[in-house]
């Protein structure tokens, strides 16, 4: 009766294989901590921490999941770190350049404008003044005190009239000065934009560390986009070519996950047993995954 015992055994196995859920990442939360945090980010570990909390509360309110806990004690935390480099360093410097461009237009705008607003007063008080000299020359009756007058006013004139040409050289100087101002701008844009052509990720997930590092933070919203695209590749979400999603290649200041995102976060959630692991190859996948981190 061996071969009863090997049989039910056998059926066994098949029925475990058959309705025996297998465990995923989605089962229990990830743990993660913060670790350094470069203090030209001008970031507390408080402010940190709060973008976390909204970036992972985007993927788990799309998986009705508690896939991320905040737990600094947990073995194997997720390390999140903050490490300040060339484009961070570029950027700072152009965000602080476009402010002082804008500052500076802004006070020569005022300045150009009070300049035509004096510019005009004195046309029109020449304009009154030659009106006058023509008058005065019409009639000769007029007297020693009137005409001293007009020379005094005339002296006037001529100072006003130095003053607004010297003004207006000090607007062209101030002008030319913007204008340099605007092509360093320019050309630090242009700088800004090559390198991050060269080096597009803003972080990294490396997963034989556990850690995720934080590069960039050009805005509030496109710094959470970028840690909730790390928290998502350790989860296991690879890149998708939809632009919009999370999972896109570069980043952009999007923070709901797209469909794409939501499909492929489904797959990795979704309960499979072991024969539904063989017949969609993951279980090789697996395998092989952690036979090449042995090895």
């Amino acid at each position: 009766m061996k071969w009863f015992g090997y049989l039910a055994f056998a059926l066994a196995i098949v029925g475990f294989s058959y309705f025996y859920e297998l465990p995923n990442v989605c089962d229990k939360a990830i743990s993660y901590t913060i670790g350094g945090i470069d203090s030209r980010f001008n970031l507390t570990k408080s402010q940190v921490l709060e973008h976390i909390q909204e970036a992972e509360s985007y993927w788990e309110k799309a998986s009705g999941k508690n896939l991320f806990v905040y737990n600094p004690s947990a073995e194997k935390a997720v390390l999140i770190q903050m490490l300040y480099d060339e484009r961070q360093e570029i950027s700072t410097q152009v965000n602080s350049e476009q402010i002082d461009v804008s500052q500076y237009k802004t006070s020569l705008q005022a300045r150009v404008s009070d300049f035509n607003r004096r510019s005009d007063q004195l046309e029109q008080k020449v304009s009154a003044f030659n009106n006058k000299i023509s008058e005065w020359n019409k009639n000769s009756s007029q007297s020693e005190e009137e005409y001293n007058k007009l020379v005094a006013e005339q002296a006037e004139l001529e100072q006003q009239t130095k003053e607004i040409n010297a003004e207006a050289r000090t607007l062209q100087q101030s002008t030319n000065d913007v204008n340099v101002k605007i092509d360093k701008l320019n050309g630090n844009i242009a700088t800004l934009q090559t390198v991050v052509k060269a080096k597009p990720e803003e972080g990294l997930y490396e997963s034989a560390s556990n850690t995720i590092s934080i590069y960039y933070n050009n805005s509030r919203r496109e710094l959470i986009h970028t840690i909730e695209h790390e928290l998502g590749h350790s989860l296991g979400l690879n890149h998708l070519p939809n632009p919009l999603a999370i999972m896109y290649v570069q980043t952009n200041e999007t923070l709901e996950p797209t469909i794409d995102d939501l499909r492929a976060l489904n797959l990795i959630c979704k309960k499979e047993t072991v024969l539904d692991r063989v017949k969609s190859k993951k279980w090789q996948q697996t395998v092989t995954k952690r036979l090449n981190g042995i090895m």
